[in-house]
């Protein structure tokens, strides 16, 4: 589990592997369902985002990576610009906050993101990933 403070608001970030794409028997349902990578693979990667302000959750959504498998950690995810940025399976997306709406997506390695980095002086974000490492502006452009 991660969590992290933007303002009032707490972003919890959790893995969810029991989630099951189309399910009515799944234990939790999310305001929104983010596919990143192709539908035609089942995602292995299944990370929930809720955003809670004084104890309720007032939005949530589960991101869904199809590339390499990858687990919530202290990396994983970062805040900036008013946004979660969120690196699951070979990707890294931007959730905006408070609506967690989906503002970007980019894959940045052929098989699995490790990690998520601000680069303050570059303004810019850095992945670690398996095979690559790769740099992507605040707008989400590969570079």
């Amino acid at each position: 589990m991660l969590c992290l403070q933007a303002g009032s608001y707490d972003i919890v970030i959790n893995d969810n592997p029991a989630y099951i794409v189309g399910s009515v028997d799944n234990v939790r349902t999310y305001s929104h369902q983010y596919w990143l990578g192709e539908q035609e693979y089942y995602p292995s990667a299944k990370y929930e985002v809720g955003l809670i302000k004084h104890g309720a959750e007032i939005a949530s959504c589960i991101v869904l990576g199809t590339h390499g498998a990858t687990g919530v950690h202290e990396h994983s995810a970062l805040l900036h610009n008013q946004s979660c940025i969120v690196a699951v399976s070979a990707f890294i997306c931007a959730l905006a906050i408070p609506s967690l709406q989906l503002e970007w997506q980019v894959q940045v390695d052929w098989a699995t993101c490790f990690g998520i980095y601000h680069a303050a002086r570059h303004d810019c974000y850095i992945s670690h990933g398996e095979c690559d490492i790769a740099c992507v502006s605040c707008e989400g452009k590969l570079l």
